[in-house]
């Protein structure tokens, strides 16, 4: 079995089907569990060579891939596309994937194991104070330009909601767009979580990135404040079945705004 996609990577691993897969996306983590497997190029651009010598029966990847679909109809490989763009749809692949690989048991565990996890991130953020908040996934280097922001049908707006978060730009239908800055502003957010997954920033970096929020028309009152977070867990942008981490994330960064924001004992005598 290969997988061309990190998020399909890691549900085969947490299905305790990993001694099943020959290869893996480009994109997987560095470090899988097991030991390290064969890199065969992602599904916009696969390393047929190499799927070829592995010799897999299966293969997942994600969207539909036709040329990489043809190529599977052409050797005898079954190829199954998965969608995961939601909570929903990562439940239902996730079933989907443990009838496939015979493993309905531990694809019922898992799924119970994250419902539960799902509902205690939703538990402790109810009747909390909730945040507008701006998720930025990029941005040119040196300044606020062409931001990458999500819209109300990403995975991360919907993770952010659960978490006690408002999404400043919900109403939009697309999951990933451009914002002006003038609608950054006009958006009005009191919290931007900025994800930068898998980056290890040294503390000059760090403020570096922050010191282009304290420019004149950004967001300075937020920087001074410490409102603008650079998130850089290495799972964040993975609709996979981490996308319950990046729930308790979000939840313990707005935790922990709130609890900045909460007046000391000694304020009140």
């Amino acid at each position: 079995m290969l997988s061309l996609s990190p998020n399909l990577t890691e549900i085969v691993v947490a299905l305790g089907a990993r001694d099943r897969l020959v290869g893996v996306s480009d994109f997987c983590r560095a470090h899988l569990p097991g030991g390290e497997l064969p890199r065969c190029g992602a599904a916009v651009n696969p390393n047929f060579e190499r799927i070829l010598a592995l010799h897999p029966d299966l293969l997942f990847f994600l969207g539909r891939m036709e040329k990489l679909q043809r190529f599977c109809a052409e050797h005898g490989i079954r190829a199954r596309s998965v969608n995961i763009d939601r909570w929903a749809s990562l439940r239902a692949e996730i079933a989907r994937i443990g009838a496939e690989l015979d493993a309905k048991k531990p694809s019922a565990k898992l799924l119970d194991t994250l419902n539960r996890r799902l509902e205690r991130v939703r538990a402790d953020a109810r009747g909390k104070k909730r945040f507008r908040c701006l998720i930025l996934l990029g941005r040119e280097t040196g300044g606020l330009r062409r931001m990458m922001s999500v819209g109300g049908s990403s995975f991360l707006s919907e993770m952010l909601s659960v978490a006690g978060g408002d999404n400043v730009f919900a109403d939009q239908p697309q999951p990933y767009f451009t914002p002006s800055n003038e609608a950054i502003l006009a958006a009005r957010p009191e919290v931007v979580l900025e994800l930068r997954p898998g980056e290890k920033l040294s503390a000059s970096e760090r403020a570096a990135i922050l010191a282009d929020w304290k420019a004149p028309g950004a967001l300075p009152a937020l920087a001074a404040r410490g409102r603008v977070l650079l998130l850089t867990e290495d799972f964040l942008m993975t609709p996979g079945p981490r996308m319950i981490d990046i729930a308790e994330v979000f939840r313990s960064t707005l935790q922990r705004i709130a609890e900045a924001d909460a007046p000391s004992p000694a304020s009140n005598d």
